[in-house]
Order: C-alpha cells, then structure tokens, then sequence
C-alpha cells in the first residue's frame, strides 16, 4: 500500500506554531521526538475531521480538538518535580558529605 501524496507535504503555518509552543518546555533532546508524536497525532485528527470539512478547516478542528498548548501543564509539572527531585537530592548529598567532614 501507497501512502498518500500529500504526506509530504508541509504542515500549515498555525500547525507549525503549534508544534513549536507545545515543544518549548520539553527537553532540547526530546523536543524533536515530541513533536513528531504530536504531529502524528494532529495529522490523524485533521484527517478523521476531512470527511466532511475542507483541509484548512479540518486542520482548525483539529487544533481545537487539541486544545491550546498550555493545555499540556502535566508534562510541564513533570519537568519541574525531576528538577526539584534533583536539587533535593543534590542538597541531602551535599548534607550527608558535610556531616561526615568531607569538604
């Protein structure tokens, strides 16, 4: 099976946006993938919502559908528990070394 002509082509301006303001708060090394996960997701969104709407308005749907990209606070709240995971953990280290006379 073929996949369809129009897999590559460019995604829209407002997706685009999208992508990028979902992404900003995720790690540089993980962006990428993060992306491409929720551009898979968009694209099958649009593509349920083309049965019966135009591209560009199935795209608009779609976003919607979505939600704006603040929406995705739970990962935001992900990355700021590891990082207050990790400054605790460095400080009751730093604790523990300074109790046992380590400099």
């Amino acid at each position: 099976m073929r996949p369809p002509e129009d897999w590559a082509a460019p995604l829209p301006e407002e997706v685009q946006a999208y992508l990028r303001a979902a992404g900003q708060w995720s790690w540089p090394h993980r962006r990428a993938a993060l992306r491409a996960e929720l551009a898979a997701n968009l694209y099958q969104a649009m593509l349920d919502q083309r049965l019966h709407l135009s591209e560009a308005q199935a795209w608009q749907a779609a976003l919607r559908e979505f939600g704006p990209p603040s929406r995705l606070w739970p990962f935001k709240l992900t990355l700021w528990r590891s990082g207050l995971a990790l400054l605790t953990l460095g400080s009751v280290t730093y604790a523990a070394a300074r109790s046992l006379g380590w400099p």
